[in-house]
């Protein structure tokens, strides 16, 4: 590794292109050279690109981070702001530890989620806007007994990371992820306590599925490679339809055969009390679902759509392409 730094430091280059350049190394080897690298960094003045899927490593050499999902960037900035204020759902679960929520916004300096009422920090958004919410486990207060805070839990498991506990705590139906530098045993009762600047408020990527389809005859309707059952009515043999799918619409099956169309997992975000899982059809469409199951990363799966929560309009191309250039 360090030979072939400076096989391409020798060129005196203005931009050093470094692709996973510590992957192949043990732990305590990455570390050392992740110091190394910074240092030599400091020393040259060349600029690095440095591609990585280690979040830890993003954080530790960079300057400016760059999160990109599916060649896509999601998100531009420096690596604290990166980590305090992500931009979406994803950034908030792809760089470090995460409690990702979904959530209403009452009003400005006023969110709703799991059924509670809390003080925030966040203005601007309209008056209950669905909102995505990322809160850090470090910042959330735990302490024993109930009654104490915003949530009463139970810890499931505690592990000691060196520093600090790390404690997966059941409340309101929902798996939090703490850290405190005090223990709480597995099975402690705890209350939970989450500050107003500890709450990140982020707009939803998508709300809802939408696709461009062709009414294949009664109750048929064809987009993203499939033809699936739903209402037409009003619409004829021919017309080109926008498909309008709510995310609990969907409904994924282990078997590709079980499902009208195939699909890989790419991303599984746990929300509260249920999964967002995104999956790239074969047609290369994206499809979100809510679900109460859990999918891994490249799984498998078919795609099975509940007709009758789908909704339909005409397609325009001149209105549709010109609202999508907006």
């Amino acid at each position: 590794q360090r030979v072939a730094i400076a096989r391409a430091i020798v060129c005196e280059p203005k931009v050093l292109l470094l692709d996973e350049p510590l992957g192949a190394l043990d732990l305590k080897l990455r570390k050392e050279m992740q110091l190394e690298l910074k240092k030599m960094h400091e020393d040259l003045g060349i600029t690095f690109i440095f591609v990585t899927h280690d979040q830890e490593e993003a954080l530790t050499m960079s300057d400016v981070v760059v999160v990109m999902n599916e060649g896509i960037i999601q998100q531009v900035a420096r690596p604290k702001s990166i980590y305090d204020e992500p931009k979406n759902a994803f950034v908030a679960d792809f760089i470090g530890e995460s409690n990702i929520l979904s959530g209403v916004m009452e009003k400005d300096f006023k969110i709703a989620f799991l059924g509670k009422s809390l003080t925030c920090v966040d203005k601007g958004f309209e008056k209950n806007e669905k909102v995505d919410i990322v809160i850090r486990p470090e910042d959330i207060r735990i302490s024993a007994g109930h009654g104490q805070g915003h949530f009463d839990g139970e810890v499931l498991t505690s592990v000691f990371k060196g520093t600090y506990y790390e404690m997966d705590v059941l409340a309101s139906d929902y798996e939090f992820t703490v850290q405190s530098q005090t223990e709480y045993r597995s099975g402690e009762k705890v209350s939970l306590e989450i500050v107003p600047d500890s709450i990140h408020i982020m707009k939803k990527i998508l709300t809802i599925n939408k696709y461009i389809g062709k009414v294949t005859g009664e109750n048929a309707v064809s987009f993203c490679g499939g033809e699936f059952e739903m209402p037409t009515d009003g619409f004829e043999t021919g017309d080109e339809v926008l498909v309008y799918v709510p995310f609990d619409a969907v409904e994924l099956t282990d078997y590709e055969s079980d499902g009208v169309i195939g699909a890989n997992v790419t991303q599984s975000l746990y929300k509260g009390t249920y999964y967002q899982v995104q999956v790239y059809t074969d047609t290369d469409e994206d499809f979100y679902i809510d679900t109460a199951d859990e999918w891994d990363p490249d799984d498998r799966v078919g795609v099975k759509i509940d007709g009758a929560k789908v909704r339909l309009e005409k397609y325009d191309p001149d209105k549709d392409e010109t609202e999508a250039a907006e």
